[in-house]
This record gives C-alpha cells, sequence and structure tokens, in this order.
C-alpha cells in the first residue's frame, strides 16, 4: 500500500515543521566540521602554528652578581652579567641588595622590573644594561656627580 502526502490547499505538498529550537553551532561543532575537509585541516594547522608562534614568550630570567650599591646616589647598583658586562639599575622597594648578592632577573629591558635575590623580591629600574666597565664608570659619574 502506498501513502500518500497531504498537499496543501494549493496543491503543493506540505513540509514538515521542526520540532524545538534550531540546533546551535558552537565553536566545538564548527571545528569539526572544518577538520572532516581535508583542505581545511591543513589550513586550521596553519592557523594554529600562527598563534603558537605569535603568543607572548616567557619573560627572560637570568642570574647577576650585584658588584657595587651606591646609598648616597639615587640607591644605585651594578650587576655583573656575565663576561665582563654590566647592567645599571636603581633600587624601587622590597629588599635592598648588597654586595655579593645573586640577582635573578630580566636585566635586558629598560623600566621597572621585579627581581628576586634568593626567594625575598625586590622592584628595580633597569636603567642601562650590556655595559662595560669604562662604560659603567662613566654612567656612574654622570649620576652621582
Amino acid at each position: 500500500m502506498m501513502t500518500r502526502r497531504r498537499l496543501a490547499p494549493s496543491g503543493k505538498a506540505r513540509r514538515r515543521k521542526r520540532a524545538g529550537p534550531p540546533a546551535r553551532i558552537t565553536a566545538l561543532t564548527a571545528l569539526n566540521a572544518l577538520l572532516a575537509f581535508p583542505g581545511y585541516a591543513h589550513r586550521m594547522r596553519k592557523l594554529a602554528l600562527a598563534l603558537l608562534l605569535l603568543a607572548p614568550a616567557p619573560a627572560f630570567a637570568a642570574e647577576g652578581k650585584v658588584m657595587l650599591v651606591t646609598v648616597k646616589c639615587h640607591d644605585l647598583f651594578v650587576v655583573e652579567m656575565g663576561e665582563k658586562r654590566y647592567a645599571l639599575l636603581e633600587w624601587y622597594g622590597g629588599y635592598r641588595p648588597e654586595k655579593g648578592d645573586i640577582l635573578t632577573g630580566n636585566f635586558v629591558h629598560f623600566g621597572v622590573q621585579d627581581m628576586y635575590v634568593g626567594q625575598r623580591r625586590l622592584r628595580v629600574w633597569v636603567s642601562d644594561y650590556d655595559l662595560t666597565q669604562d662604560q659603567i664608570n662613566d654612567r656612574l659619574a654622570d649620576r652621582c656627580g
């Protein structure tokens, strides 16, 4: 027995209405749909790689030995970065470094940086870095008179 479709008054077949709201498209279902097609999977891998490359890198942390601490001259101190290269830092707060302390932090960016001596934190202003001994002497003479 053959079933008949009901016809609308105009003579055309009726379409069934969906029950309930339309399905939501989430990011996961869209991603699954894109990965189902081989051409898009390659593009998605490229996009993921580009996003990883553009993500910010972790801060560079190095160690340096405090070689000189000035108290009367703007709280400046000199850190040896290795290979006879030095950084000129100004103490802003926290632990006050002493000569011989091993300082861990980012010496190669100007401005305010948080650094550590062991577990003790201090805030410094990186005035200059990657200086020779003569350049450090000149900077200290300029700043301290």
